[in-house]
């Protein structure tokens, strides 16, 4: 449920980055 007041598209690339950033620890 995304808030109104904020950009949910921006939101997402920031959780893509922090999954991103995980995966490379991963590794």
């Amino acid at each position: 449920e995304f808030e109104e007041s904020g950009d949910p598209e921006l939101h997402f690339q920031e959780l893509l980055s922090l999954a991103r950033q995980g995966a490379e620890k991963g590794k």
